[in-house]
């Protein structure tokens, strides 16, 4: 009974050590689980030990018997829990190695780059074609403007006018507004100076002299034009339902679609081919996250990978699904980023979460224990906005 030793190792089972610092009592506990306890709580009138040897004056009953028990019911249920986990973690991994799902995933893939190539180059035809209709419907706007500009030169009857009255009416259109009323007006007036300036007359059959023929300038409207080519239009409708058979004779019921319908149809083809590629590009990202993803020895969390875990506390709802992302609520904890390194694929990680105000982007690392069911268990925040969390599932034992 007596303290030899600095660290008390040479007394662990007697008080003479308890005024040290750093130095331990031992309790032997028989039938149950021997512990150490700080020397300086022996003698203390307080029972640590369930056997009683820590207290030498106080009356401690020994309670390591129901003390034992209690241990040992806890242990065979571990035990329990243990072995179920094991052969359900055994289930996990034969259904990941009769699964055919990275076979699937590595076709799909390789049917999208090849969708993606073709739709690659039907866009790049499209193109072609809408480069080369909109040249085309330049050049048809061009003629179509011409043939009406010399449209309306004669109905303007300007090929009448000489180079003097033409002159003349330019410098006065200048001056005037550029409205086509105002150039009906100049045009009939130059007419109209025209004939008195050369006293044209006409002498009728009784003597009698008439005023030279007074000309009626029009002008002709971009709608006159389509009015004209819709009544055109008409009267061919008109003429074929009058005489259906020769209209088909004449080859009349042949549709053909303008360079303007044209180019409108294949902008909305170019369109949907765009879209169609934007959709195999995304879900080509897709395959290949998939593919990336590292599932542990013998794939075993596999049969977790399009599974969530929900824990209803202190207000909230916790969703944690491995593989993609946990939420608090509605509030984004973060997104899958793999297994801990170094963790044995024991604690996993997510990462980038929504962004506290006036704080960090908010994370979660999931600690993963062995047990026969999936269980998500204990979620705190011991620092601000990151989070921790206790997992129990058989892909971890």
């Amino acid at each position: 009974d007596y303290c030899d030793c600095d660290d008390g190792s040479d007394e662990p089972g007697t008080a003479a050590c308890s005024g040290r610092a750093g130095t331990t009592f031992f309790c032997a506990n028989e039938q149950s689980v021997g512990r150490s306890i700080p020397a300086s709580q022996v003698n203390d009138g307080i029972c640590d030990c369930c056997d009683g040897s820590d207290e030498s004056a106080a009356s401690c009953s020994n309670r390591c018997v129901e003390e034992g028990k209690a241990i040992r019911a806890a242990l065979a249920k571990e035990n329990s829990e243990r072995a179920a986990g094991l052969a359900k973690k055994q289930e996990y991994i034969a259904a990941a190695a009769a699964s055919s799902s990275s076979s699937n995933e590595e076709a799909e893939l390789e049917k999208i780059l090849a969708d993606i190539q073709q739709v690659d180059a039907e866009i790049e035809s499209l193109n072609a074609q809408t480069e080369r209709l909109s040249a085309a419907l330049v050049e048809e706007t061009k003629s179509r403007e011409a043939q009406l500009r010399a449209r309306r030169a004669e109905a303007l009857q300007l090929a009448l006018l000489d180079r003097h009255d033409l002159e003349n009416l330019l410098i006065d259109l200048a001056v005037d507004t550029s409205s086509s009323a105002a150039l009906e007006r100049l045009v009939t007036e130059a007419f109209a100076a025209r004939a008195a300036s050369r006293e044209s007359v006409q002498v009728s059959a009784d003597g009698s002299i008439s005023s030279a023929e007074v000309h009626q300038p029009r002008w002709i409207s971009t709608s006159d034009e389509m009015s004209s080519e819709e009544s055109s239009e008409d009267d061919y409708d008109e003429a074929y339902q009058e005489h259906p058979d020769e209209a088909a004779d004449e080859g009349a019921t042949e549709v053909s679609l303008t360079v303007s319908q044209q180019l409108d149809k294949v902008k909305k083809d170019q369109q949907a081919a765009k879209d169609r590629l934007r959709k195999l590009n995304k879900r080509k990202t897709e395959v290949e996250s998939e593919l990336s993803l590292d599932f542990g020895p013998d794939n075993v969390w596999w049969s977790l990978r399009d599974s969530c875990f929900e824990l209803a506390a202190d207000g909230y709802t916790y969703k944690m699904c491995p593989f993609d992302k946990s939420r608090q609520n509605s509030v984004e904890l973060g997104k899958w980023a793999g297994f801990k390194e170094g963790s044995d694929y024991k604690v996993l990680l997510f990462e980038n979460g929504q962004k506290c105000w006036n704080g960090p982007k908010r994370s979660l690392t999931v600690t993963a224990r062995c047990g026969s069911d999936n269980q998500l268990l204990h979620v705190e925040e011991p620092s601000m906005c990151e989070y921790t969390a206790e997992f129990i599932t058989p892909a971890a034992c």
